[in-house]
Formats: structure tokens, sequence, C-alpha cells
């Protein structure tokens, strides 16, 4: 039997919704609910706060809903560069070390960003506006939008399935081809879109996403979807024929948030109601190991490794094990 275990645990007052690991694996960038985004040091099995990202003390913050560190470059080798998104509407590059924002767009309260990736030369984003924002990587201006406005959708006369309905929580480029996306949120629906064509190439029906729940395998054959709704749970789905593959067992009715594939065969989840994270195995959704916490826990991510992850929550950020 496997177990997970806390080798390392930060009690914060304050919830947090999402973090990255840097390439390197020696920083962690976590983003809070007050708009701050903390930094820390990733050493062996600790995690050591080293600084604090944070807009002038005059400016409205607003909570920091998703994080990705943009991969090293011979200009910048140490890749020290996290991308964050925020429910105020707006997206930033910041330099981790000097605390200092190198590119931003134009802040929108009216559209709230809940969910956000990047690929090597685009930045997509969603949230309370169902459509997918891209921005090019390098100078920040918007390149496309992807979905129908509710007015372009009311007047449209297709039977299809064109554009999402509902709030956008999670975001997803494939790890193979960077011009496809897939997004999900509570609209019990995965959509999966060419960045090339405004509406969506397909679609699945079924997972309700409330956070960072959608992953692939490193291959990019399967993708698996953590869904808020306990009968629902983690599912897997064949990404060629987008066929169902298996449905988890033994989650215990967690209404789940987030979930991440890892290198060693394994889905981990994380979610609430009770508040635990979850081991699966890949290949069969059967639940090998399970961690309870005091508080929810809003978001994973896993270290290369594929035994060890950080997960942060209400009331925590953690490092955590999966041993045999």
């Amino acid at each position: 039997m496997n177990s997970l275990n806390c080798q390392s645990f930060i009690g914060r007052r304050i919830p947090c919704f999402s973090s990255s690991i840097r390439h390197d694996e020696q920083e962690l960038c976590v983003g809070r609910k007050d708009g701050g985004i903390d930094v820390y040091k990733l050493d062996n099995d600790e995690i050591l706060p080293i600084n604090r990202l944070s807009l002038p003390e005059q400016r409205a913050t607003m909570p920091v809903m998703a994080l990705r560190y943009v991969p090293p470059s011979p200009d910048r080798p140490l890749g020290n560069i996290v991308i964050s998104a925020d429910a105020g509407g707006a997206i930033r590059a910041w330099h981790t070390s000097s605390a200092q924002i190198l590119h931003a767009t134009m802040e929108n309260r009216d559209r709230p960003f809940t969910c956000m990736d990047i690929s090597n030369n685009l930045i997509a984003a969603s949230g309370y506006d169902p459509r997918i924002f891209l921005y090019d990587m390098t100078t920040f201006n918007p390149t496309r939008v992807l979905g129908l406005t509710k007015v372009e959708l009311g007047a449209s006369n297709e039977r299809d399935l064109l554009t999402h309905t509902n709030r956008v929580f999670s975001c997803l480029f494939h790890p193979k081809d960077e011009h496809v996306i897939v997004t999900g949120g509570w609209d019990r629906t995965v959509m999966i879109w060419d960045t090339r064509q405004r509406q969506p190439v397909n679609h699945i029906s079924g997972p309700y996403l409330t956070g960072d729940g959608l992953t692939f395998s490193s291959d990019g054959c399967r993708l698996y979807s953590a869904s808020y709704d306990p009968k629902v749970a983690l599912d897997c789905w064949d990404f060629r024929s987008l066929a169902h593959v298996w449905k988890s067992s033994g989650s215990g009715d967690t209404h789940l948030y987030s979930c991440q594939s890892t290198s060693q065969g394994y889905v981990l989840c994380c979610g609430s109601q009770p508040n635990q994270m979850l081991a699966f195995q890949e290949d069969t959704g059967k639940a090998v190991a399970r961690q309870g916490f005091a508080h929810a826990l809003f978001d994973i991510k896993a270290f290369q490794d594929g035994h060890r992850f950080v997960v942060a929550g209400d009331d925590t950020v953690s490092l955590v094990s999966l041993q045999s």
C-alpha cells in the first residue's frame, strides 16, 4: 500500500489558490487570495520563504488564480520569471528575485481570469468571460479570442456546441501540440480548441471543473479531469478518440479541485469535504493513497521525479511525498 507523507508544512492565514514550480525545481511560487505571490526556496525537504511579489499598496488587489514559470532561455538561463493571472482580469510577468513587473496586460475587472497556461509563444487565459483569450508571450499583446460572446451565441443558428456557456476554471495546452488547448468549467463540458480556429474542434461532456482540474499524460495520449462533483470524481479519457477509459474508485466522495499526472504512473488530486490529497493509479483509476488535511486544498503541482508534490490550500503550503 502506498502512503502520502507531509515532509514540510507552512501554515497560512491567507488562502492560496495557485502554485508553480520552477523548471530547475529550486523555487516555488504560490498565489494568494489577497493578490500577493509568495516565493519560496525548495531546499531538499524544506520550503523556505525568500520573497513576496505584490502591487503597490495604493493598488486594489484581486486573488492570484493561476501561475506559470516561463521556461529558461539563453538570455534568462535561471528561468526566474513567473506569469500570473488574477481575478482583476490582469496577466503579469514577474521577476521573482527583484519583485519587478516586466510585462502586463491591461486590467479588466469585468473579465476576471480564473485560469491560465502558457506555450512557447502564447499565453491562454479564461474565466468569468468563458471565451479563451490569447496573448503573445513576448509582447503581452492580445492576438486572438476563441469562442463566442453571449450575443453572438444567441444570434447563431448553429445547433452544434460553439463555446463555453459558463465560467471556465481550467485551461491547458497540449504537451505535444502547442496549437491545441483544452478548457473546462461550470458548464460540465471540456472543450478542445485549435488556436488557429475561433470555435472548438471537439468536446467532452460531464466533468464539472472548479479549479485547475485538467492534466495530460506525459505523451499527451490521455486526458484526466478532476470534478468537484464527487459522483464524477476523476475521469480518464483517450485523447485521440475522446472515449472514456475509466472513472476513479475509492475517492471517498471528495470534491476535487485540482489534479496532476506524474512520471511514475499516478494521478494526484486534491480537494475538500473531506479535505484530502489522493493518489490514483494512472492505468486503472484505483485510489492507492490518501492524506487528510485540516483545511480545503485547491492546487497541486508535481516534481519531475513523480514522488514529490506541492499542495496549496485554505491554510497551508505543503511538500508531500508519495512512498511505496
